[in-house]
């Protein structure tokens, strides 16, 4: 190998130089300068990948944000959503239960106005005492205050029509199932004392010995009930009864529902009836041609117990009805309706 020489060499121009440098410090340049070049060549290629890579990840970053944005808005609209449909859920059934309620205090007044109206007609008054509406134990208010107010009894201002107990109710603001309960119950306790009162006031107007005792309201009044002439000693005597003339064979009807506590033949009276109504209060049925009941039959009013006659003391077909009450005889037309 020889050397690369550099000098000064003297030519006709002038002088001339060469400069000897050794051949493997040129292949190390060579070398240096291809090493640089390759690592450049590596870095800028890294460079790029990174860069690349980086941007890939910024957008894959972007697309988390998004996404996770859009996540986050998706739970907010779900957690919008859920709460209005518990909000309308709530005032769907807040609305419910308030027509529920308004339909339950009005039938609550119905039944209020008709116990009232039914006890007006009959008369019959309350026999229950109702209970009182107290407040919730454990509770302490302060703060509470004002004149004082009318107080208030269900027992005694209903009657009057003072107080409606379903308005009452509402007021309190605290309705709940046990209060609706309770005045259920009150007014089913008042329906049936009341209904009892009714059978108790009907089974007294059938038992009462009203009903006219000759079939289809025949017969002519002859005599009345007091004093009058006597028919067979012409003397002032008391009649006991009514007398009611009617064709001899016409059926004699229960004047009210009782017992038959005599059936036969008694003296001036002839083939007679007593009928017992409860109370005191018996009917008499004399002078009949035919017996048609027992004795400890039940009869209803109006029921056949025997025939027009004209057996006993008597001077033609007619019927002697009395009224006794307490075994003492009373004006049978304070009783008859015709």
């Amino acid at each position: 190998m020889g050397l690369i020489t550099t000098g000064k060499q003297r030519s006709k121009g002038g002088a001339k130089y060469q400069l000897r440098l050794p051949p493997s410090l040129f292949i190390g340049i060579l070398f240096l300068i291809a090493v640089l070049t390759f690592f450049t060549a590596f870095l800028y290629t890294r460079q790029s990948i990174i860069s690349v890579q980086i941007s890939q990840l910024r957008q894959i970053n972007r697309s988390l944000e998004l996404s996770n944005g859009n996540l986050g808005v998706e739970k907010n609209k779900q957690k919008t959503f859920l709460e209005e449909d518990l909000r309308r859920i709530e005032n769907q059934l807040r609305a419910e239960y308030e027509s529920t309620i308004a339909v339950i205090t009005s039938q609550l007044n119905e039944l209020l106005e008709i116990e009232a109206k039914a006890r007006q007609v009959t008369g019959l008054g309350p026999k229950y005492k109702a209970p009182v509406v107290s407040e919730p134990q454990g509770k302490t208010e302060k703060g509470k205050g004002g004149p004082g107010g009318i107080g208030f009894s269900r027992s005694s201002d209903l009657d009057v029509g003072l107080v409606n107990v379903p308005t009452f109710l509402r007021s309190t603001n605290r309705l709940s199932a046990d209060l609706i309960l309770q005045e259920i119950a009150l007014r089913k306790i008042g329906l049936q004392d009341l209904l009892k009162g009714i059978e108790i006031k009907n089974a007294k107007i059938e038992s009462t010995p009203s009903f006219w005792p000759i079939y289809r309201r025949m017969g002519r009044l002859m005599s009345g009930f007091g004093y009058r002439r006597d028919p067979f000693t012409h003397r002032i005597r008391h009649h006991d009864g009514v007398d009611i003339s009617a064709p001899h064979g016409t059926k004699v009807l229960s004047a009210g529902k009782g017992v038959v506590k005599f059936a036969g033949r008694e003296g001036d009276y002839g083939n007679m009836v007593i009928v017992e109504h409860g109370d005191g209060v018996e009917t008499v049925y004399a002078h009949l041609s035919r017996i048609s009941v027992k004795v400890g039959q039940k009869v209803q009013k109006g029921e056949e117990v025997g025939s027009v006659g004209s057996t006993g003391r008597s001077t033609g077909s007619h019927l002697h009805f009395e009224v006794r009450v307490g075994g003492r005889p009373a004006n049978p037309l304070k009783y008859l309706s015709r």
